[in-house]
């Protein structure tokens, strides 16, 4: 039987993509910030989540938004925005970068290495992490650490970033982000 809305409690479908197996399909919360995505067999049988329950700032939900062709949480964009004066980190080893005059955002991506970031300006600059790597921006400033008048964000034993002439005092998580 056809899908209407109001069958699952207070989950509407947003929209359904065919995939190589079954169908995606989107949902969301009348009402509310809460998205979900599901798979199904070609017969639209449930077989799986694609996104767990999640808001619409989501970036697993903002991906998917590209193979829908929709803006499934109305934010007036298909897909993750795009973050102005990106600086990409996202190689290993070590990395230095200086910050410029305007505003800079670094943007680390897996294994970024051991980075050194000077000139850095917490009221303007932003340091933007993929989200595997952090559950949020709070959870960044408590893997920071003063060290000898710089800030040492440490992931693991490989991956961290120094913010050379900034302390600890100096930072909030409004300076960090997830993408």
């Amino acid at each position: 039987s056809d899908v209407t809305t109001g069958q699952f409690a207070g989950w509407t479908p947003m929209g359904a993509e065919k995939t190589a197996t079954g169908y995606q399909v989107a949902w969301k919360v009348t009402g509310a910030d809460q998205y979900t995505v599901w798979n199904t067999d070609a017969n639209g049988n449930f077989t799986g989540y694609a996104v767990g329950t999640v808001s619409g700032s989501d970036p697993s939900l903002l991906k998917l938004e590209k193979s829908f062709a929709q803006d499934l949480n109305s934010d007036g964009q298909i897909g993750v925005a795009s973050i102005p004066n990106a600086i990409d980190v996202g190689s290993t080893g070590t990395d230095k970068f200086v910050a410029s005059m305007g505003v800079d955002n670094f943007v680390f991506h897996t294994n970024f290495g051991k980075d050194v970031i000077s000139g850095l300006d917490v009221k303007q600059d932003g340091l933007w992490f993929d989200h595997t790597l952090f559950s949020s921006p709070a959870d960044i400033l408590n893997h920071a650490t003063d060290v000898n008048g710089n800030v040492t964000i440490v992931l693991d034993a490989i991956n961290s970033v120094t913010l050379q002439g900034v302390t600890k005092a100096q930072l909030t998580a409004s300076e960090f982000h997830l993408v």
